[in-house]
C-alpha cells in the first residue's frame, strides 16, 4: 500500500490499468491511513501460516511480506480496526485481485464503491 501510494505501481498491480473511478477511490482509501505505523508485515496471515516447531509456533510463507502499515496484519486476525483502516484493506485487496482474480476484485469493488451498485464495474 505505502509503494502503491507513492507509485500507483507494484508487484502485480497497477493502478492505472484500472477504471479510473476505482483507481481513484483505491488511493483515496489508502491516503485516508497514509499516517499510520508502517513497519514488517507478513501479508499472509492465516492458520495455514503457522506451524508447530519445537521450539513453539512459527510463521511460514513469507513471500507477501513488505514494508507497510502494520494493521494490515492484523485485519485477517480479527482485531477491531477503524472504518478507514477497513476501507484501506478492502482497497488493497481489490488492487492485488484485479489482474489475477479478476472476478472477485469486481465484487469486492462494488463495496469500495457503494454508488456502482449491482452495475458493472468494467
Amino acid at each position: 500500500m505505502v509503494a502503491l501510494l507513492r507509485e500507483g505501481r507494484g508487484g502485480d498491480v497497477n493502478l492505472w490499468a484500472m477504471p479510473r473511478r476505482l483507481a481513484q477511490a483505491i488511493l483515496a482509501a489508502f491516503l485516508a491511513v497514509a499516517s499510520e505505523p508502517a513497519g514488517l508485515v507478513h501479508g499472509d496471515l492465516n492458520p495455514g501460516n503457522v506451524i508447530l516447531t519445537s521450539n513453539g509456533p512459527a510463521l511460514v510463507d513469507w513471500d507477501e511480506s513488505r514494508a507497510d502499515h502494520l494493521f494490515l496484519d492484523l485485519s485477517p486476525l480479527g482485531a477491531r480496526q477503524s472504518v478507514r483502516q477497513r476501507r484501506a484493506a478492502l482497497a488493497y485487496e481489490v488492487a492485488c485481485c484485479w489482474r489475477v482474480e479478476p472476478e472477485r476484485a469486481r465484487r469486492l469493488a462494488r463495496r469500495l464503491i457503494p454508488s456502482a451498485g449491482s452495475g458493472r464495474i468494467p
